[in-house]
């Protein structure tokens, strides 16, 4: 079963479908199309969708080979999304903690939304034992009360009933819906191999928070503000365009040289300069406020409070980590190691693929069921590589 991955955004429709043979990636299809985006009223266009759909899932026979299309995990944006940490605990009266216990919390949680969303994700971030610190294997251990942690992502039932829509249209099979801030997060600790770390995911619009402990996601969340903030103050300082705004930001980026840069004006009838060092210096500020918005959000959480290791790295991802000669000044602003993780936008089908085994295996009680998330725990503790041997195993 082919297995593939879609990223359906305001103006552009990406898909990617890894070709495997024996475990071994041989290549990697991938395709864009343009189609209209939402209008003045917040609303797609339906009609004009699926007309680029239909010519979507031609082009993706083509290339494939075959009138078989894969199975899809599609995203989710954060637009459509509401995230909630919730508990549940159960008296252990001073025994040692049994895996009924944990199948108990697991099973029992409140999954229970708002009219109109249906759940989407139930993440575990871990168990507390008598309010101490996070645990994720705390079987055997003693203590009064056990209590459940985890977060519940729910997703508008109106955008995947247009979704499923758009999919079907094109005859391209739906295989789980993911929230992207969680399949970026997964993507981008597969390709930089680091379990302990926060994620910014860099979008245009706002920056997705991915907490990582052993590879195993603690908190997901996303400020507001994105790498757009930097092409709009451009484009107010320098008075040009919007379009040259975003070219100056991601083709000099940080790392430009010489004394002076030559633009045009928003008229494009005239020619006008700036200096490096304040051309630098907008852009400076800027992303620290991206990077400043993208820290609030940690912020007062007191389950990430025994998972210190979040600070002490930042993997960068997303199609905003493009701009040239980033990583320097960004570890100048975090004070604190920066990684940057090209991301699933840019042809990594080996991530995407990863990126949906990974989505299935937080969908807790269906594929996998309950018992096997016990068993992945166990693999997943001692090796983020055999974890990930293993899931992909499992669903070849």
């Amino acid at each position: 079963m082919m297995l593939g991955y879609i990223d359906i955004g305001r103006t552009l429709a990406r898909v990617l479908v890894p070709i495997y043979n024996d475990d071994e990636l041989i290549e990697t299809v991938a395709l864009n199309r343009a189609i209209p985006g939402r209008g003045k009223d917040g609303f797609y266009n339906l009609s004009a969708l699926k007309t680029e759909f239909k010519l979507l899932a031609e082009e993706l026979r083509s290339e494939l080979g075959t009138p078989d299309l894969p199975y899809c995990s599609v995203a989710v944006k954060d637009s459509a999304a509401l995230k909630e940490v919730r508990s549940i605990s159960v008296q252990t009266n001073g025994k040692a903690i049994a895996e009924s216990d944990i199948l108990y919390l697991q099973k029992n949680i409140n999954l229970e939304y708002n009219e109109g969303y249906v759940p989407l994700h139930r993440i575990p971030i871990g168990f507390r034992i008598d309010g101490g610190d996070l645990q994720q294997h705390p079987v055997g251990m003693k203590g009064d009360k056990l209590t459940f942690y985890a977060m519940i992502i729910a997703v508008r039932h109106s955008e995947l009933k247009i979704y499923d829509s758009l999919l079907k249209e094109g005859g391209i099979g739906v295989r789980r819906y993911i929230y992207d801030g969680l399949a970026h997060g997964l993507a981008a600790i597969r390709e930089t191999k680091e379990p302990n770390c926060t994620v910014f995911d860099l979008g245009a619009n706002s920056t997705g928070v991915c907490v990582f402990e052993n590879g195993h996601p603690v908190y997901l969340e996303s400020s507001a503000v994105g790498m757009e903030i930097l092409s709009r103050e451009l484009k107010n300082q320098l008075r040009c365009s919007s379009e040259t705004a975003e070219s100056l930001k991601v083709t000099k980026g940080m790392g430009v040289r010489g004394n002076a840069i030559k633009y045009r004006l928003s008229n494009n009838k005239s020619q006008s300069s700036v200096d490096v060092p304040q051309f630098v210096n907008i852009l400076r500020i800027q992303l620290n406020n991206v990077f400043q918005a993208a820290r609030s959000v940690l912020e007062g959480n007191t389950w990430l409070e025994s998972t210190p290791s979040f600070r002490h790295k930042i993997v960068l991802t997303g199609g905003g980590r493009s701009m040239s000669d980033m990583l320097p000044v960004a570890q100048q602003l975090l004070k604190v190691e920066v990684v940057v993780a090209r991301g699933l936008q840019h042809t990594h089908g080996d991530n995407a693929f990863m990126a949906c085994l990974g989505m299935w295996y937080y969908m807790l009680g269906d594929d996998l069921g309950e018992q096997q998330f016990i068993k992945v725990a166990r693999i997943k503790k001692t090796s983020l590589d055999g974890f990930w041997q293993w899931l992909k195993g499992v669903f070849s």
